[in-house]
């Protein structure tokens, strides 16, 4: 399990330490849709995509004040680290799978992606 059951966490905090979003650039906009805004579609799934970036600052400034991490990407960082990932998780004999254990999540997926 990501979150142990004996342990409440908002869906809030969860989306945010589980979620990336990639640059708000014109091409990358146009290229994902605008769900390159994975943050603010977590939070807010009815809303429409093309109203994400309106409020991708005030999510930052809110994530910012209460001490989360809004964690923001290149999309050639992003696709990286999901292939970087999907290599890791998909091969079982891999060294990641070893080093990972005992770690949290945030710092599992930090091993994951840098190695480290």
């Amino acid at each position: 399990d990501v979150v142990p059951h004996d342990k409440h966490i908002s869906w809030t905090l969860y989306s945010a330490n589980h979620t990336t979003n990639q640059s708000n650039t014109p091409l990358v906009n146009w290229w994902m849709a605008y769900l390159n805004f994975q943050i603010e579609h977590h939070l807010f799934p009815s809303m429409p995509q093309y109203n994400h970036p309106k409020i991708c600052g005030r999510v930052k400034q809110l994530f910012e004040k209460h001490g989360v991490e809004y964690d923001v990407r290149t999309y050639a960082k992003s696709m990286r680290d999901t292939y970087v990932n999907l290599l890791a998780v998909g091969n079982a004999s891999h060294s990641l799978h070893q080093r990972n254990e005992g770690l949290t999540t945030r710092e599992s997926a930090a091993v994951r992606v840098t190695g480290h």
